[in-house]
């Protein structure tokens, strides 16, 4: 389908912005902005790598347009110490590779006050694992709804690991060795429950019903 002109300029005009945000000058009016935000949320909650979802009473954070801040989260966050109540990031981490999913992880722990807590929703291994063993047909014709091209298992298996610019997929055992080490307390929550009010009913992708998903929560210490 052709683009039309307001589409074209939309486009062009976000390559332009992304561009600037890239920019030391960017970074810097950006980094003032969410810093600017912070300061007067109370409490302060971001949503790292949000896409086009903007969470009401969050500062929602990405690298691409209409987000309230646009920054590179593959570089540190520009918050001080213990500044931010809670965090939640779906379907993000594992766009990062596994070293850069390290950094932004401690950057977490590096912002979050005592107390606070990092809620992860992120595709798991080991139901995608699970999922490419047990080769059930529903779920391959349920997968070919979205990949109309899907005819056997293992290439549902390589979509899972591989689509939408996924770097790295964690299991559970392997997020928890990147977490624990910074000082969290892991737990692995059902969707859309928790035992934080903010926290709850935030997951879109339901792992009962079809995604591959696990969530994870990691709490500071008080």
């Amino acid at each position: 389908m052709a683009r039309t002109p307001s589409a074209r300029l939309n486009n062009r005009g976000g390559r332009i912005l992304t561009w600037v945000a890239r920019s030391f000058i960017g970074r810097m009016w950006f980094s003032r902005r969410l810093k600017r935000l912070a300061a007067s949320s109370d409490p302060v909650r971001l949503h790292l790598g949000c896409g086009p979802r903007l969470l009401p009473g969050w500062i929602n954070v990405d690298f691409v347009v209409g987000v309230n801040v646009l920054l590179d989260l593959r570089r540190p966050l520009p918050l001080p110490n213990d500044s931010v109540d809670c965090i939640f990031s779906e379907d993000f981490l594992e766009h990062l590779t596994l070293k850069a999913g390290r950094a932004l992880l401690g950057e977490c722990a590096r912002v979050l006050k005592p107390g606070g807590t990092l809620r992860l929703a992120t595709p798991d291994l080991a139901r995608l694992v699970q999922t490419y063993l047990e080769r059930s047909e529903a779920r391959l014709e349920q997968s070919r709804k979205m990949f109309p091209n899907h005819s056997t298992f293992a290439q549902m298996f390589n979509t899972g690991m591989r689509a939408w610019g996924h770097q790295f997929v964690y299991d559970e055992e392997t997020l928890r060795s990147v977490l624990e080490p910074l000082g969290f307390r892991v737990t692995r929550e059902q969707f859309s429950q928790s035992t934080h009010p903010d926290l709850r009913g935030l997951d879109l992708r339901d792992a009962n019903a079809w995604a591959q998903s696990m969530y994870i929560e990691a709490e500071m210490p008080s």
